[in-house]
């Protein structure tokens, strides 16, 4: 793998530890380089034998990362300029290049191995999206600038990477709906309370709490992907939302 907006390392339990971490920015987004490393990083982690689990982190204080850089919106892999293409060929690979996130953050969240994140600070957008294909999501909780959510709305936009299937499943389409319609956003106590955030500790213990879940998961799948899963009616964690 050539990695530009990723560093990687794999433990000798197995375990690989990418950091994100664009070169020259203070904050993590979507950019056309990482467009391009999440497709490698997928398929490194299903075709690598000696990779058990994954974890994600970050490598800027700031956060996670803070969704599509909008100076980039549609410079993915596929863009190599349409001029020579027929109407249908077009139109085939603008669907290619819209799909391109969701279908790789689908082939991680069903790679047969347990990924997770340790969310350091705001994960934003196609930031969420991506902690949101992951079976567990560690936040710290000694970061009050931390924010989560998808604010595509604010701009004319919806999600485009799996969070308007994924956000329902976890927490219902009562307390889902709010946050992909009017792009609300959230901390990490709310956060822990409709069930998005799995776990929230000091942050500088959740790359290691992240190590350890998947350690301790060997078969960890989403659960949209267990047999027997219904999306969640009402507002699925009620009693802890209360007040």
């Amino acid at each position: 793998m050539e990695l530009k907006t990723f560093k990687y390392e794999l433990d000798s339990d197995g375990v690989a530890h990418f950091v994100f971490d664009v070169p020259g920015r203070s904050m993590n987004t979507l950019t056309a380089d990482t467009m391009r490393d999440l497709p490698q990083i997928s398929a490194e982690i299903a075709g690598n034998d000696k990779i058990k689990g994954v974890v994600f982190s970050s490598g800027k204080e700031s956060g996670f990362c803070a969704g599509a850089d909008l100076g980039e919106l549609g410079s993915t892999p596929t863009r190599d300029g349409t001029s020579g293409m027929s109407e249908d060929e077009r139109l085939a690979a603008t669907f290619e290049r819209s799909f391109l996130l969701n279908q790789t953050f689908r082939e991680l969240e069903t790679c047969g191995k347990p990924v997770a994140v340790a969310l350091n600070g705001l994960a934003l957008g196609g930031g969420l999206e991506l902690a949101l294909a992951c079976h567990y999501r560690v936040a710290a909780n000694d970061n009050p600038k931390i924010k989560l959510g998808l604010p595509e709305a604010k701009v004319g936009l919806l999600p485009g990477a799996g969070g308007t299937q994924r956000l329902p499943r976890l927490i219902g389409a009562m307390e889902a709906l709010p946050l992909i319609l009017e792009g609300k956003f959230f901390n990490v106590e709310k956060g822990l309370k409709m069930g998005v955030i799995n776990e929230a500790i000091p942050g500088a213990e959740t790359v290691a709490a992240a190590k350890k879940w998947v350690l301790a998961n060997p078969g960890a799948k989403a659960p949209w992907d267990k047999e027997g899963f219904r999306v969640p009616g009402g507002v699925p964690n009620a009693s802890k939302t209360a007040g």
